[in-house]
């Protein structure tokens, strides 16, 4: 079957609807689908007076023709609807040039921006008609309806009002701006266009606004530029962040930098930061370890949006690293031996670091009591040159003087020689500390009070020794102070082999045996006839060292007689008498030269005289005076002469 509808007496567009069962074909002349005979089928008719339409009577006629043949198979000799009468009315319509489907929005904006919407407004009553333009509705109190909306014709001209003829379009532009504060989401913003008395028709239009995810990070270092030595001083830096955005936000964080620096951050990430200017703050850690080469590095932050992975922003700080001159001296643990004062010299390896970031040698000095006894073994205590980050062994002597006792402590100071050559005090110490003699780990005392010797032979001394340690045992080694005096004036004295070295139990005693032997040479070199020596046992373990004496008193075995001393006595009386003899010859030789000066009246010739008068028959034979002028030879003429030979033995 065909149906099809006309209407008569009227300049309206054929705007009659046929509907029926069966079909999508939807207008004012269709095909049904087959009718059985016998049968019904339902038909809708609607009639739609269009816009704009004068004020007229009209009829509505219903054809009804066969589907193949088209005879007409009926028409309804009336009319169904008979003189329609159109009123007088104001109406309009707003068409969008962008109509989206599945819901997409209309625009598309961030906050505090602006977007534009093309429409189109139809006077779609019968009556010329003026229209206010600017009404806005929102179901969002944080928004201004006021700063929503703008209008412009097609000119870019602001239009407030329009005025329209029965059916006149006026293409509009309808600006939108969404607010600085606006949070994501889609919204549904109404726009209005009011008529004008006479005129009370609004016309609107739903617009969907969709506001972006403003992704705005705002980072910002304690500093943008700093110097900072390479100390091995941690520097904690502040880094603030600041969400411009317009949502709460998380972002991941990350440091570039050079690897020396070791720069890191207190956190990965962030939680979340609120919008509009919410803030949060990392830290950025610089160990600045030693030896970081002396330049300028660049330091760079990233965070990067935990939603949208894509949005990253940076913030950069330039660091410089200057000249830095630094030593470390360690600190030595000596708590493992235990060391006697008077001991021969010890050495130990001190170690000097160069924490520095240039090659530097260091001045040493050692600080410590005037017992103790220290010398670095360095030509005018100064180190080698150091490479940065490198050590140096000094190797020093030490050694305590005899009768020290208790903690010492031996610190050495190196000074950096580059820094000081600028004026710049750049030192460090490390300190050893010493435990000099007995820390009351041993018991020792001598089973004798006093050893008197008088004749040579082997004496035995007993000292006991005993473990006070509470829970360790000891592995003891004796010996002699052979730094003593007694080692001057005695043969042999010793330690029996079997005490030597033992090991001591807790809490257990042992006596030790030291043997002296004298022999008569010893005590008769004695200088006096008693004197007093002192025989010291030395006794070591890995934790302990102590010492005990017990006197001895040897005897002159040729004593020095006590009283005057008739030798000395008869020397010096000699010594006076000499020395007498000597004024008076002395006297006699002066008062002989003064009277040859007072007789020398004439010349000096030889003059021999052996008259009578002086000598008579005076010969040497005469003279019994020995060595007198004369020769005094008289006792060799009285000598009775001499026996013959006697006759040698003759046998026939």
């Amino acid at each position: 079957m065909r149906i099809y509808s006309e209407v008569t007496n009227s300049s309206w567009p054929d705007l009659i609807r046929i509907d029926t069962p069966g079909t999508n074909d939807k207008d004012s002349f269709i095909v049904t689908k087959n009718i059985v005979a016998q049968s019904t089928m339902p038909a809708w008719f609607n009639l739609s007076i269009p816009a704009s339409v004068s004020v007229e009577s009209l009829e509505w006629h219903i054809h009804i023709n066969d589907g193949l043949t088209n005879v007409s198979k009926l028409d309804l000799g009336k009319p169904i609807v008979q003189y329609i009468d159109v009123q007088p009315s104001y109406s309009g319509f707003i068409d969008l040039e962008y109509n989206p489907s599945g819901g997409d929005p209309h625009l598309q904006m961030f906050p505090g921006d602006s977007g534009a919407v093309p429409l189109t407004f139809s006077n779609t009553g019968n009556q010329i008609g003026s229209w206010n333009l600017g009404g806005v509705y929102l179901d969002e109190p944080t928004w201004d309806p006021s700063q929503l909306i703008r209008w412009t014709d097609e000119n870019g001209d602001d239009v407030e009002t329009i005025f329209t003829s029965i059916g006149q379009e006026v293409d509009l532009i309808a600006h939108v701006t969404v607010p600085g504060d606006a949070i994501p989401g889609v919204y549904d913003l109404r726009i209005d266009v009011n008529g004008k008395a006479p005129n009370n028709f609004p016309a609107d239009r739903l617009l969907k606004i969709q506001v972006l995810n403003k992704l705005e990070l705002e980072i910002i270092p304690e500093f943008s530029d700093a110097t900072i030595p390479a100390d091995n001083v941690s520097r904690i830096v502040e880094i603030v962040l600041i969400n411009h955005g317009n949502s709460e936000e998380a972002f991941d964080l990350f440091v570039t930098a050079d690897l020396s620096l070791k720069a890191q951050l207190s956190t990965p990430s962030t939680l979340g930061i609120d919008p509009f200017g919410g803030d949060t703050a990392a830290l950025l850690l610089l160990p600045m370890p030693y030896g970081v080469q002396n330049e300028s590095y660049l330091v760079r932050i990233t965070a990067r949006s935990q939603s949208d992975p894509s949005y990253e922003t940076q913030a950069s700080m330039l660091v410089t690293v200057p000249s830095t001159q630094l030593v470390e001296v360690a600190d030595l643990d000596m708590s493992e031996e235990v060391y006697r004062g008077g001991d021969e010299p010890r050495t130990l390896r001190w170690e000097v670091w160069n924490r520095g970031n240039q090659v530097d040698r260091y001045q040493l000095s050692f600080e410590h009591l005037d017992d103790v006894n220290v010398d670095s073994g360095e030509d005018g205590d100064l180190t080698p040159w150091i490479q940065p980050g490198a050590s140096y062994n000094v190797t020093a002597s030490y050694s305590f003087d005899s009768g020290t006792f208790g903690e010492r402590v031996v610190s050495m100071h190196a000074s950096s020689d580059v820094a000081a050559q600028r004026n710049v005090v750049v030192t460090d110490s490390g300190s050893a500390v010493f435990d000099v003699g007995s820390v009351g780990w041993l018991q020792i005392f001598p089973e004798q009070s006093r050893v008197t010797i008088s004749d040579e032979g082997s004496y035995e001394l007993s000292f006991s020794i005993r473990n006070l340690h509470p829970s360790y045992e000891q592995l003891v080694r004796v010996d002699i102070d052979r730094q003593s005096d007694l080692f001057f004036n005695v043969f042999d004295a010793r330690v029996e082999t079997g005490d030597r070295d033992f090991v001591l139990d807790t809490d257990e005693l042992r006596v030790v045996t030291v043997t002296v032997v004298i022999n008569e040479q010893n005590l008769r070199n004695l200088e006096e006839n008693n004197v007093d020596f002192e025989l010291t046992l030395l006794v070591d373990t890995d934790i302990d060292k102590t010492s005990s004496s017990t006197p001895l008193t040897m005897v002159k075995s040729n004593p020095i007689e006590v009283g005057p001393d008739v030798e000395e006595i008869g020397l010096t009386l000699g010594n006076y008498i000499f020395i007498a003899a000597g004024i008076a010859g002395a006297i006699a030789i002066l008062l002989a030269a003064f009277r040859i000066f007072r007789g020398a009246s004439g010349p000096m010739e030889e003059y021999t005289n052996f008259d009578d008068q002086q000598y008579g028959n005076y010969l040497p034979a005469d003279d019994q005076v020995a060595n007198s002028a004369l020769g005094g030879a008289q006792s060799i003429f009285h000598q009775p002469p001499s026996p013959p030979p006697l006759p040698p033995d003759t046998d026939d």
